[in-house]
């Protein structure tokens, strides 16, 4: 991973851990004793399931869906979970 990149994915993880604040479903927080902000992931929050049924169910009743990646654009499934 070069400089740059490494910066960058620093500064989305501060934004990250401002966000979330130590939230129930994941993001990031700062360790002290790592002395950096470690990302986490928790798979088993109970909501998302339902979350993700309501994601999927609006992209499929949605009429223009772009090609590619951008289904993701019809239903921001990330900022409900968070």
């Amino acid at each position: 991973m070069g400089w740059r990149r490494s910066q960058e994915r620093k500064r989305r993880l501060k934004k990250l851990c401002f966000m979330t604040e130590r939230g129930v479903t994941g993001g990031a927080y700062y360790d002290a004793k790592k002395r950096r902000t470690v990302r986490y992931y928790i798979s088993d929050y109970p909501c998302a399931g339902y979350l993700r049924r309501q994601a999927n169910r609006a992209v499929r009743r949605a009429r223009d869906v772009p090609d590619g990646g951008s289904y993701r654009r019809v239903y921001e499934y990330w900022w409900n979970v968070i």
